[in-house]
């Protein structure tokens, strides 16, 4: 029953959206959302990649081993993944605040973020660096 519910909400509130903004309402943010995955992904099999070809420090056992026990693996493996993670999602964050905010202005009916490009010298001209990470 919830379930029908929360879709007939997605349903008003689009056909609400549609009625203020038309259909290319529905899209804000998309632009940097499509960056933001684009970016994450090259991001994240990068560090990965690099991860892997340098042989990150053991996290278990402060020396090689010919035959890494399971758990060393396992440890180890789980590490480079968070690192790579970690990248993608601190270079992307600035894409996310931006997606954000172009959706969210539309409550507020403002037009301060229109594109892409345009949002990034918005937010750096009114807040700096951390604007991006806000």
């Amino acid at each position: 029953v919830s379930v029908l519910v929360k879709c007939h909400f997605l349903y008003d509130a689009a056909k609400h959206i549609i009625k203020i903004d038309g259909k290319a309402g529905l899209y804000k943010g998309l632009g940097p959302r499509l960056c933001a995955g684009a970016i994450g992904t090259v991001v994240h099999s990068t560090v990965l990649q690099k991860c892997q070809e340098k042989g990150t420090p053991q996290v278990l056992g402060g020396q090689q081993k010919a035959a890494e026990s399971s758990l060393q693996h396992v440890v180890n493996e789980t590490t480079k993944e968070m690192v790579a993670r970690s990248c993608a999602t601190i270079i992307t964050h600035p894409f996310h605040v931006i997606t954000l905010r172009c959706m969210v202005q539309f409550i507020g009916r403002e037009t301060k973020y229109s594109g892409l490009f345009d949002s990034i010298v918005t937010v750096y001209r009114e807040e700096g660096v951390l604007g991006f990470f806000a």
